[in-house]
């Protein structure tokens, strides 16, 4: 299809060869992201997806819309934004949920229309492309973007965008004062439960269990292992020694990844609030005391793992959940890493575990995007919604 001037529109879809052109727009699009970055009250991130864009897109579908525009003179991007589609289920069936994401303006193209024109695209690809649910997530502290897009009627070309709930990323640090760091119980509970590494042979469980949960919840996506050379699963370089499963006798009852995503996505910390750079130079003076300071200089980037996939049989999440997230920090911590991160919507009992351990909260809203063309949302998802972190 064809979109209104300027904006084009590439396909990517997952196992499909990469062309020239394709590699040129790779990196175009790295070129763009590192010019942009996200801002929030005490601190800037920079998202990169070094060395492939396209190999980083594996963790958002399988299928993906790049709407963006040139400048063909600069021989750069002004705009840009992504429609992607994976799997997942919605009231019991799987489905084709549809994920906006990287919406990117150059900041010497911020104030024009190209906002505008670019949802325009949008709605075009959605219209070609239709998808039960469409959502996206914006950062609580990115005023600008939430002040641009938080609206529940839409305007002009802009879409509604309905709040569903608030998705809390939880970032643990792993390195701080004493050897329980970040646990606060000064106690681990004796557990009945065989606690161990997942292999292929227990794909037939990870099934049964993502089934029972799919019942309660939606959003879930299969945790499917494939080649991590591969670009056809959502976890690109995650293994099956990376994850981690509770078992009563045969019954897997939770599962979690200690997933490495540095390969195709990093984090660099572009800026720091003074009270943190003040905090990073105190913590420097008792370093031997304190340990190594969680958070790395500026213009650095952020050694981190996700704790994503995660599942849990339903009803037992404050039972297996502390015993999980125990299992994985320790296993995070023998990898050196500086913080790991867990996402859980606000209203799921993992909330409420996750404050069992010291943690650095980083909230997100997360919307559906709706155009007056678009389906409606189905009645109570927003208490039944659970994207994992890794897909945001």
């Amino acid at each position: 299809m064809n979109l209104s001037a300027p904006y084009e529109l590439t396909t990517w879809r997952a196992g499909s060869p990469s062309s020239p052109a394709d590699e040129q727009l790779d990196a175009r699009i790295r070129h763009l992201l590192s010019a942009c970055h996200m801002p929030t009250p005490i601190l800037s991130l920079a998202y990169q997806c070094e060395p492939s864009f396209r190999r980083a897109l594996a963790c958002q579908g399988d299928e993906h819309y790049l709407v963006y525009a040139r400048d063909r003179a600069a021989d750069e991007l002004n705009s840009l934004g992504i429609r992607s589609l994976r799997t997942s289920s919605l009231n019991q069936v799987a489905c084709r949920m549809a994920y906006i994401h990287h919406l990117r303006i150059h900041p010497q193209q911020a104030g024009g229309t190209l906002l505008a024109r670019g949802y325009q695209a949008f709605r075009e690809v959605s219209r070609e492309f239709p998808a039960p649910i469409t959502t996206t997530s914006i950062l609580e502290g990115n005023t600008t973007a939430r002040g641009l897009l938080e609206n529940r009627a839409g305007r002009g070309p802009l879409p509604a965008y309905e709040p569903l709930t608030r998705y809390l990323t939880a970032l643990l640090p792993l390195r701080g004062p004493g050897a329980r760091w970040p646990r606060r119980m000064r106690t681990r509970n004796v557990s009945p439960y065989v606690i161990r590494n997942l292999a292929s042979e227990d794909q037939t469980a990870v099934s049964d269990l993502y089934e029972r949960a799919s019942r309660s919840f939606d959003g879930l996506v299969l945790p499917i292992i494939v080649n991590h050379h591969s670009d056809a699963g959502l976890w690109p370089g995650l293994n099956w020694s990376d994850m981690l499963g509770v078992f009563a006798g045969r019954d897997l009852l939770g599962l979690i990844a200690v997933w490495n995503r540095m390969p195709v996505q990093q984090i660099r910390l572009s800026h720091l609030h003074p009270v943190l750079t003040f905090l990073q130079r105190f913590w420097s003076v008792g370093r031997a005391f304190w340990g190594e300071c969680p958070l790395p200089p500026s213009g650095t980037e952020v050694p981190h793992l996700l704790l994503d996939p995660w599942l849990i049989a339903p009803g037992r999440e404050r039972e297996i959940g502390p015993l999980l997230l125990d299992a994985a920090l320790t296993r995070a911590a023998a990898r050196h890493a500086l913080f790991v991160a867990f996402g859980v919507p606000e209203w799921h009992p993992m909330r409420e575990v996750i404050r069992r351990f010291f943690h650095v909260p980083y909230w997100s809203m997360l919307y559906t995007v709706r155009w007056p063309e678009t389906p409606a949302v189905p009645t109570g998802v927003e208490k039944r919604l659970i994207p994992p972190l890794g897909t945001l």
